[in-house]
């Protein structure tokens, strides 16, 4: 018997990593999928619908991917939730982009993100992380482990560039989803990089409860 690879019951289906709604076609996608229950598969649709109209809406002007989700199905999404794209317009706003050398390349669209807003994005990230996790592990991550996310700001980026050239990555469609990692050997303790319409935004640690209590310590206060 297969088990849910979130909550560890009776897997009844299979959950796509990562949700179809990021791709403008489905057609070929080589889709990861992993065993879930119906209440868990059914459980993330709208925490994705927001991080997918969030992602297109501050990655659309340099990813042509993200570019027809907006003019097509986030589009859709507006007109059927008007409050929720209110919500995301109000947090736009133009920016002076600089790269990691200090470089001006213009006017960008930035969003302010709000505590509520971080908490869907992270629970997404959790659903991704644990499906492909179990995907190359063959088991679930451990209950009492930590999964912890970090979202790949230039500053922290310098801090982990050597890291990144060395992971192990992998392309479900190299113009929407693209993943890396490093595994400890034996222990499957982990960290993981994903990227989405060709940026890398999000790097996550999967270790167990003695790792992460030292991650903890070592933290600045």
């Amino acid at each position: 018997m297969s088990v849910c690879v979130y909550c560890g019951k009776e897997a009844d289906t299979r959950e796509h990593i990562p949700a179809r709604n990021l791709f403008s076609i489905t057609a070929n996608v080589p889709f990861i999928t992993v065993p879930s229950c119906k209440t868990c598969n059914s459980g993330f649709q709208m925490d994705e619908e927001f991080f997918r109209n969030f992602l297109v809406s501050i990655l659309y002007e340099q990813s042509q991917s993200a570019t027809i989700l907006l003019d097509n199905s986030v589009a859709r999404s507006m007109r059927r939730k008007p409050a929720l794209g209110l919500k995301m317009f109000e947090q736009m706003s133009l920016v002076d982009y600089y790269d990691g050398f200090g470089n001006y390349h213009g006017k960008k669209t930035a969003m302010h993100i709000k505590p509520e807003d971080h908490a869907r994005i992270y629970r997404v990230l959790d659903k991704y992380i644990r499906g492909l996790f179990y995907n190359h592990f063959k088991k679930p991550i451990p209950k009492d482990w930590s999964v912890e996310h970090h979202w790949l700001l230039p500053k922290f980026e310098e801090k982990v560039v050597h890291t990144l050239k060395g992971m192990r990555w992998e392309r479900v469609r190299e113009d929407t989803f693209v993943y890396g990692f490093n595994s400890v050997p034996e222990t499957n303790q982990s960290v993981w990089c994903m990227i989405f319409y060709e940026r890398p935004l999000f790097y996550t640690f999967v270790v167990d409860p003695v790792t992460a209590s030292k991650r903890k310590m070592m933290k600045p206060s």
